[in-house]
C-alpha cells in the first residue's frame, strides 16, 4: 500500500513539472545575408594598339640634265648666228615692219595691238607708263594728256611710226633681236625689240 502511494506522488510530481516546463518556441530562421561579394576593381579599357604608321619614303630626287639655255642672254654668243639665219630673220624683220606701217598708216588700232606681246600691252597700260609718256615736251606744249594704249596709238604712234624702215638687226638671242634704222649721219636708232614666238615676232618693247 505503501509502495502505491510513493508510486502515485512520483507521478504526480513529474506531471506537475512536466507542465511547469514551458514548451520549447520554434526559433524562426533568421534569413542568412547574401555573400556579398566584394565590388570588382575597374577594370582598365583595353586600347587598340594600332601598328605604327612609318613615313612613306621621300620620292627620289629626279636628276635633271642640265642644258645650255641659248636663248639665255648671258650665255649667248653672237658668233652662233649663221648667215642664213641672219639673212632670214632680217627679211621676217623687214616683212613685219612694213605691214606694221600700213597698219599704223590706216589707224588700225587692233591690227597694231595684235603685233604686240601681251607684256607690252600691259606695260603701255600702266599708269606709270602714262604718266612718264605724259611729261614729253610735244604732248605737254600741246595739252595732250594720255588715259591708255588706244591714247598711245593715235596719239603718238601713228603720227611719228608709219614710215619705219628697217636696215639692221640685233641678235640679243636667237628668239630676240632688235630692229635698228641707220640715220644718215650714221647713227643706228632703235626701232622696237621683238621677241620669237609661236604666232610669230612680237614687239616687246
Amino acid at each position: 500500500m505503501r509502495f502505491v502511494f510513493f508510486v502515485s506522488v512520483f507521478l504526480l510530481v513529474l506531471f506537475v513539472s512536466c507542465r511547469a516546463i514551458p514548451a520549447p518556441q520554434p526559433v524562426e530562421e533568421v534569413p542568412q545575408p547574401e555573400s556579398i561579394a566584394p565590388p570588382a576593381e575597374p577594370v582598365p579599357p583595353v586600347e587598340s594598339v594600332e601598328p605604327p604608321i612609318e613615313p612613306e619614303p621621300a620620292p627620289e630626287p629626279i636628276l635633271l640634265i642640265e642644258e645650255k639655255d641659248d636663248d639665255d642672254e648671258s650665255t649667248f654668243d653672237p658668233a652662233s648666228v649663221t648667215v642664213e639665219e641672219f639673212n632670214t630673220v632680217k627679211m621676217e624683220v623687214q616683212r613685219l615692219i612694213s605691214n606694221l606701217n600700213t597698219i599704223i598708216h590706216s589707224k588700225n588700232y587692233k591690227g597694231w595691238v595684235s603685233y604686240l606681246a601681251p607684256a607690252y600691252v600691259e606695260y603701255i597700260s600702266s599708269p606709270e607708263f602714262l604718266t612718264e609718256i605724259n611729261r614729253e615736251p610735244r604732248l605737254k606744249s600741246q595739252r595732250i594728256a594720255l588715259s591708255g594704249p588706244e591714247d598711245y596709238f593715235s596719239r603718238v604712234v601713228v603720227p611719228s611710226r608709219d614710215h619705219d624702215r628697217v636696215d639692221d638687226i640685233e641678235f640679243i638671242t636667237h628668239k630676240r633681236v632688235k630692229a635698228f634704222t641707220i640715220l644718215r649721219n650714221g647713227d643706228r636708232l632703235r626701232l622696237y625689240d621683238l621677241l620669237k614666238t609661236d604666232e610669230g615676232w612680237k614687239i616687246i618693247r
